[in-house]
């Protein structure tokens, strides 16, 4: 997917203005392409209690970060939540892969991207 937009990309640039909706296109693929470096995603552990985790979302672009994100907790456990901010307590130790499904928006255009980290419950 990713190398699909990125020939879309480079399609587009390499029209130049011959096609203006191509090159509305272009700038979107762009924005989003290098705003995602501005998203991160973290955790820690609750100091009360380690089967709770404490996730944040942090975006430093220029967009706007949709106000809800999807969350995957990576034991079967899921939520839509608004803000950035989620906790989630596990229910056996173990590694899981948590995941963080964020919007950014553009005026009408919009990028969906989805942020992972690793959290290890003892």
């Amino acid at each position: 997917m990713k190398k699909l937009v990125l020939i879309l990309a480079i399609v587009c640039i390499g029209f130049g203005g011959v096609y203006s909706s191509c090159s509305s296109d272009a700038e979107r693929i762009v924005d989003c392409l290098t705003e995602q470096i501005n998203l991160k995603l973290s955790h820690s552990l609750d100091t009360q209690n380690q089967k709770k985790s404490l996730y944040t979302v942090r975006y430093t672009g220029s967009l706007s970060l949709n106000n809800t994100i999807q969350w995957d907790f990576g034991d079967g456990q899921k939520a839509t939540l608004s803000g950035t901010t989620a906790e989630h307590i596990f229910t056996a130790a173990g590694k899981y892969t948590v995941k963080a499904k964020v919007t950014l928006n553009k005026g009408n255009s919009s990028c969906t991207t989805t942020l992972e980290t690793t959290v290890t419950i003892p």
